[in-house]
This record gives C-alpha cells, sequence and structure tokens, in this order.
C-alpha cells in the first residue's frame, strides 16, 4: 500500500463532516444524507486519484479551486447504469405497463429519469416506446446532479466498444434487433444513438437531495440505482417528493440494488416486486 493510501484509508466521520461542511457551505450542496460508508469510499478514490494526499488535500481543494467541484460531483454520481440493463424489465414495459398507461392517458405520457447518469437508460426507454409504437405520446424529463453527465446523455455519443457490450442485453430484449437498431457509427471508436430516439427527453441538471422540482407529474418515474447511496432518512424524503409527482395510476421503478426503507409503504405499494416496480399509495 502506498503512502498516500495509507493516509486516506481511515476516513473518520469527523472528517467526511467536515468536507460535507465545506460543500454546503461554499457551493449549497448537500451531501449529509448520503450513505457514509458509501460516501468515504468515493471520497478515498478522489484523493488518490487526484494525488491529493489526505482529507486535508481534499479539503484545501474544495475551498480554493471553484472548479474542482465539478470533478467532486463527478467522481460522486457515478451511477451503475447501461443500455437495456436488465432486459426483462424493458420487456415489461412494452408490453404491459406502457401499454396500459397509455390506455389510461390519452393525452402526453411524461417520465421522469431522475439521476439518468450518462443517459443509457434513457435511450433504452426512448426505443421500448418506439417499439410498443408509443413514442410520439411520450414526453421526458431526464435529469442527473452531474452538469457532465448530463451532457453526454444530451450527445447520445458514446465508444463503440462499450456499446458492443451492449448488443447482449438488446438481444435478450428482442433477439431480432441489430446493432442499426440502435447506433449509427461516427467513426472507428464512437457512435451516436440513432436520431429518432434522441428527440425523447429533455436534459436538466437537478440536485433530488436539494433543488425543487417543475410542476409536472409523471406517469413513470425511475430513480434506478440512485437510492444505493442513501440513508434511510433522505430516501424517505425523496420516497415523498416521488409520491407527490407521480400521477395516480404511476409506475416508480428503482433499481435492482436499491434497497426501500422499512416504512416505504406509507408511500407506495409493490406493483410487481421482482422487477422492483411500484405504485403510488
Amino acid at each position: 500500500m502506498s503512502l498516500v493510501q495509507e493516509s486516506i484509508s481511515t476516513i473518520t466521520d469527523e472528517e467526511l463532516s467536515s468536507i460535507n461542511y465545506a460543500i454546503q457551505s461554499r457551493y449549497g450542496l448537500d451531501f449529509t444524507d448520503y450513505e457514509p460508508s458509501s460516501l468515504k469510499r468515493r471520497i478515498v478514490r478522489i484523493i488518490h486519484k487526484y494525488s491529493l494526499e489526505n482529507v486535508l488535500g481534499l479539503w484545501q481543494k474544495l475551498l480554493y479551486d471553484k472548479d474542482f467541484i465539478q470533478i467532486f460531483k463527478d467522481e460522486v454520481s457515478v451511477g451503475l447504469t447501461e443500455m437495456f440493463r436488465n432486459p426483462e424489465i424493458w420487456v415489461a414495459l412494452r408490453d404491459t405497463y406502457l401499454p396500459e398507461i397509455a390506455r389510461n392517458n390519452k393525452n402526453v405520457i411524461n417520465i421522469w429519469h431522475a439521476g439518468c447518469s450518462t443517459g443509457e437508460e434513457v435511450h433504452t426507454m426512448a426505443m421500448v416506446a418506439h417499439d410498443a409504437m408509443l413514442l410520439s405520446r411520450c414526453k421526458a424529463l431526464a435529469t442527473d446532479l452531474s452538469d457532465s453527465f448530463v451532457a453526454i446523455s444530451q450527445a447520445a455519443v458514446y465508444e463503440k466498444d462499450l456499446c458492443m457490450r451492449y448488443m447482449n442485453n438488446i438481444m435478450q430484449y428482442d433477439p431480432k434487433k441489430s446493432w442499426s437498431y440502435c447506433f449509427e457509427e461516427i467513426d472507428s471508436e464512437k457512435v451516436k444513438v440513432q436520431n429518432r430516439y434522441t428527440d425523447y427527453a429533455v436534459y436538466r441538471q437537478h440536485n433530488l437531495t436539494s433543488t425543487p422540482t417543475d410542476s409536472n407529474l409523471y406517469d413513470i418515474i425511475f430513480c434506478r440505482n440512485v437510492m444505493i447511496y442513501f440513508n434511510d432518512n433522505l430516501k424517505m424524503n425523496l420516497l415523498r417528493m416521488f409520491h407527490s409527482k407521480l400521477k395516480s395510476g404511476g409506475l416508480f421503478v428503482i433499481g435492482y440494488f436499491d434497497a426501500m426503507p422499512s416504512n416505504f409503504e406509507q408511500y407506495f405499494t409493490y406493483k410487481e416486486s421482482s422487477l422492483k416496480f411500484f405504485a403510488k399509495r
């Protein structure tokens, strides 16, 4: 183990509090309800990656380098995402749940991707809506804490090698789908999501933990593999907010790695537990 790794392997609660206080007082970002052990691991990685030596080095960097907060947000916000992750979810949405919502709602189908990361699941949902012949009726908002992730999502340009790995998921979703169903090649290293899917969503930077949301109500809210980083207090605050933003009869979708807090049934009931689909109570 290197000296740097040794110096950052034992972040105390007091050191974590000092970092949170510095960020909140200078930038108005509140990480105090993030799950502590997860946040500590990410801070250790940031210190090591950017050769800051210790917590004091990170604290000083955050206070005196205003551009570093964007890097910090990107590192803390690293999510678990890929196209057609858990293919059975997207099959169920295409064949059952999206058509059901469309039958009950003759107007625009509003969808919120909360914590969209780099956009792979946003583009996946556009493809699912297209396959269900409902894309023209769907209007989505995709938000993330990271400005960089929002920009990547909106550009819809990805490494070709990465997208080739997604093809296994896509084939499980529908064996008839081809590479050109999803992507067009830019060059030997980059591909872009097909244009017919990219007008599905608008993209905004948004802090789930503190920023007020817009006035829209949604038919589907995705918040997949985001709450794994939060403690139960913050999870309940988010569930209260999501409950207020979801239409009656709407669908709330979380990730397979997300765990609901013990008293989540104040706001939601299981709609299909194996898929982590919930209905508004």
